[in-house]
């Protein structure tokens, strides 16, 4: 008996949804390991790069802004990397939120 790949997978997302485990596609397994609890797989999405790029981007604006304020130039000189910073934080936030919204549909 041959069953195509989507019934399959259509079967395989039904039964997972109803032990409330989510599906991520587009992800690949990189380590496994069972404990008393289940099963535990460490995942690769290509999301750690994106958020590792938020995380030192508003690192690096945030010491730009404090060594301004450190160094005793004038005030008004952290006006723009704080422009920037608030531009990175409110991108990442939507980008959560949307994030988050896609893995909820």
């Amino acid at each position: 008996m041959v069953v195509p790949q989507p019934e399959i997978e259509r079967v395989f997302a039904e039964r997972a949804a109803e032990l409330g485990v989510g599906v991520q596609r587009g992800t690949e397994v990189v380590s496994f390991s069972q404990d008393a609890e289940g099963v535990r797989l460490l995942v690769k999405t290509g999301e750690e790069v994106r958020e590792w790029a938020y995380a030192g981007l508003s690192f690096d604006l945030t010491l730009t802004i404090l060594s301004i304020l450190l160094s005793g130039i004038r005030v008004l000189a952290i006006i723009q990397p704080l422009i920037v910073l608030i531009a990175v934080l409110r991108s990442y936030f939507c980008w959560r939120m949307r994030r988050a919204k896609i893995a909820s549909s």
